[in-house]
């Protein structure tokens, strides 16, 4: 006497079916994941431009006879660090090696440039960020200068950070996002900057008062 025996399991036409679901749902969430990559990158030069501004304050307090840093390494030094004037110690030492060639922090490189020298002192300084890979760590570069506001681009392929005050000032100046926040008209103006004000709100995370990375509106 013969048994009918089934045999259980997925067909072929069934494992297709949900290799192209999977591969569908990857489709839709893979560029959400590189934007918001991308976003968290440019977010974190924000905040990195934020900490050199502040290092470069405390560094001319410290060493009134030279002014401003004359590169972005005199802000930092390697642990165990002994503050002199080109290993101030005031920035991590992630961060001021995070120069083009040398390293890079959060997708981005920086530099930092004491300019505009007055008897041994630099009076003016412009610190540049740009992404290590053009749309894949970011798509903008900023800078700021002794003034303290950060400014942007739209960056483009083999970008590089900025080393002079002219080039910065050519940047779209920031707002505050504190009064650009609170403003429903101010955010109705800026519909067609709601990428630029989605970089806003996540700087805005990160510093009490972080200046709103986007233009005038």
């Amino acid at each position: 006497m013969k048994r009918n025996r089934r045999q259980q399991g997925f067909s072929l036409i069934e494992l297709l079916i949900v290799v192209a679901i999977i591969l569908i749902i990857a489709a839709m969430a893979i560029p959400n994941f590189l934007r918001a990559r991308m976003s968290a990158h440019e977010a974190s030069a924000v905040y990195s431009i934020h900490e050199i501004n502040r290092a470069e304050i405390q560094y001319q307090t410290t060493y009134p006879m030279s002014g401003f840093a004359a590169n972005l390494a005199s802000l930092g030094g390697q642990s165990p660090c002994v503050p002199t004037p080109t290993s101030a110690c005031l920035i991590d030492n992630s961060l001021a090696t995070a120069s083009p060639g040398s390293g890079a922090k959060a997708g981005y490189v920086f530099l930092a440039t004491g300019q505009n020298t007055v008897n041994g002192m630099n009076t003016k300084y412009t610190v540049g960020a740009s992404p290590v890979t053009y749309n894949v760590s970011g798509v903008r570069n900023f800078c700021s200068t002794e003034d303290n506001v950060i400014r942007f681009n739209a960056g483009a392929s083999g970008s590089t950070p900025v080393t002079n005050e002219a080039a910065c000032m050519n940047f779209s100046s920031t707002r505050r996002c504190a009064s650009f926040e609170t403003s429903k008209r101010g955010l109705a103006r800026c519909t067609r900057s709601a990428a630029r004000c989605t970089i806003c709100r996540q700087a805005a995370s990160l510093l009490s008062s972080a200046p709103c990375v986007t233009n005038a509106c």
